[in-house]
């Protein structure tokens, strides 16, 4: 027998949750039963290249990733200062081939009058993943969205502190957690303190009142549906738009100066991906070693 601290308990039982997660999650009532669900358990220094990955990016980026990528910069803060803290966060990564169109339905859901099609279109057309980018056959989307949602429903019932995060499930599927997916969510975990993914504590170390308003002034012809960067929010700029004149557009056409930031952006996602998957293919093979697989 022993005594052990009731917090610090709860924090390394937070793996058993994850198993518990994952029941629900493969076990989920499916409408096609056609998906091969797939999944990883990530903790302790496996988490290190998920949060390096938006560090590295942020420096290629002269510090700009919180306003490029503010969704994902905020979500990483998070696990950033949980680890910081002494916390040991699990994330569940959860993953599915949304490609492959193999039920023959010909429904049209995916855009395409015919199966057939739609595998010739994706056969040479891949999206990064990004959730239902596409190509993606609808009923595989579906499918794995409720088992998806299971995990989630598990994770309530169990009253762990957790979040659903497509912005991680993306890093983990460029970083190369999980293989032959095109799209994955990310299940995160504890800490267990009350609402942490969604008071977010690690806001309040960087968000200044200032960049605060200027996204709300950015957002608020949204009605708070998007999340406002620095690249080209749809509506309202920076500083007082209400001063000045309105602007039309009176033509469509490239925009030479944009694209070439934007290319500047994403060379520094795709630079960082490349630093960090080695690092994680060899974590991915010490672990297979360790298990004995």
């Amino acid at each position: 027998m022993a005594l052990m601290d009731g917090k610090a308990f709860a924090d390394e039982r937070l793996v058993d949750a994850a198993g518990h997660v994952l029941h629900a999650y493969y076990k989920a009532p499916l409408v096609t039963g056609k998906v091969e669900h797939k999944a990883v358990v990530i903790t302790g220094e496996h988490l290190d290249p998920v949060i390096e990955f938006v560090d590295r990016m942020d420096k290629k980026l002269d510090g700009a990733a919180k306003d490029l990528f503010f969704p994902l910069y905020v979500d990483h803060m998070c696990l950033k200062v949980a680890r910081d803290e002494g916390y040991s966060p699990v994330v569940v990564a959860l993953g599915a081939d949304y490609t492959k169109a193999d039920l023959g339905w010909d429904c049209g859901a995916c855009g395409f009058s015919t199966s057939r099609d739609y595998l010739k279109y994706s056969g040479e057309n891949k999206g990064m993943g990004a959730l239902c980018a596409g190509p993606s056959c609808a009923w595989k989307a579906l499918d794995h969205g409720i088992a998806v949602d299971y995990a989630c429903a598990a994770a309530h019932e169990l009253n762990v502190e957790n979040r659903i995060l497509s912005t991680i499930g993306l890093v983990t599927m460029l970083l190369g957690y999980l293989d032959g997916v095109s799209a994955t969510w990310a299940l995160a975990l504890g800490p267990q303190v009350e609402t942490w993914w969604y008071s977010r504590p690690s806001l309040a170390k960087w968000l200044d009142p200032q960049m605060l308003q200027g996204m709300l002034h950015k957002n608020y012809a949204n009605h708070f549906q998007m999340f406002s960067t620095k690249l080209r929010p749809r509506v309202k700029k920076d500083g007082p738009w209400w001063e000045e004149k309105p602007e039309y557009v009176l033509g469509i056409g490239p925009d030479e100066e944009y694209g070439t930031y934007q290319q500047q952006v994403l060379g520094a996602l795709m630079e960082s991906v490349g630093e960090l998957r080695p690092k994680v293919q060899a974590l991915r093979g010490l672990a297979e070693t360790t298990s004995g697989g």
